[in-house]
């Protein structure tokens, strides 16, 4: 790989040298070492290069100030910030600002190089860590969702089964002998309390969360998803009336 305008921001003066020793002799051996952002040479804002910014020694709050300040003035430049709190917002933040990366101080100097290889071809790197608290806090959030969620009644779980097979309302109505009105009630209480914006939708949640092992209507294999019937109808999605 070719070498990299790297500038280091760093307001410790001896974590800089010890990040420009390991960064020596590699395509990103700093060429600037600044301690904040205002102080990159002005000269740098009419380079022919891109500038590759290497952020280090800051709280979460200034590390996103530094992302946003530098990607104002260089629009083109990747930017990575290493940091020793690995916290899901603060990462979050960093990327939303303009961060290419998010690496941990704990990481060795020969992963650390990897991972600015990485984001030099325009990967985005992140610790092993946010990715796993990421994946846990979504879990939290189902769960939560799913606690929230008001229940189904059995009318409308037998309505919500007959949605996925793509049958309208006057097919559901007949089927379970009640009028048509009522499965429109039925299904704007459904979409309510799964929070769903249509019938489509609403399908599509009942595949995760509700199981059709049993007691599945016998009619048409499921049209919103696959389309196909014995009648030679092409793929794709079918949108019930």
């Amino acid at each position: 790989m070719h070498s990299v305008m790297t500038i280091l921001i760093h307001p410790n003066s001896l974590f800089s040298e010890g990040l420009c020793r390991i960064l020596a002799g590699t395509p990103f051996e700093p060429k600037q070492v600044v301690r904040t952002s205002d102080c990159v040479p002005t000269k740098l804002h009419h380079s022919e290069h891109d500038p590759f910014f290497i952020i280090g020694g800051q709280n979460t709050p200034n590390a996103v100030k530094e992302v946003q300040t530098i990607a104002r003035t260089f629009r083109l430049a990747r930017i990575v910030v290493i940091g020793d709190c690995i916290e899901t917002t603060g990462v979050l933040l960093a990327l939303e600002a303009g961060a290419r990366g998010y690496l941990s101080d704990n990481m060795s100097s020969e992963a650390m190089v990897k991972a600015l290889e990485l984001v030099m071809l325009d990967a985005t790197v992140l610790p092993t860590q946010f990715a796993k608290d990421l994946t846990r806090q979504f879990a939290h959030q189902q769960e939560a969702s799913a606690r929230t969620c008001p229940p189904l009644s059995s009318r409308e779980t037998e309505i919500l089964k007959r949605l996925m097979l793509g049958s309208s309302n006057k097919v559901i109505a007949c089927n379970l002998a009640i009028a048509e009105a009522t499965v429109k009630v039925h299904i704007k209480s459904i979409l309510r309390k799964i929070r769903a914006r249509n019938r489509t939708q609403a399908a599509i949640w009942a595949v995760s969360n509700l199981s059709f092992a049993q007691d599945m209507p016998e009619e048409q294999a499921p049209a919103v998803f696959n389309g196909n019937r014995t009648n030679g109808a092409t793929n794709g999605a079918h949108t019930p009336r």
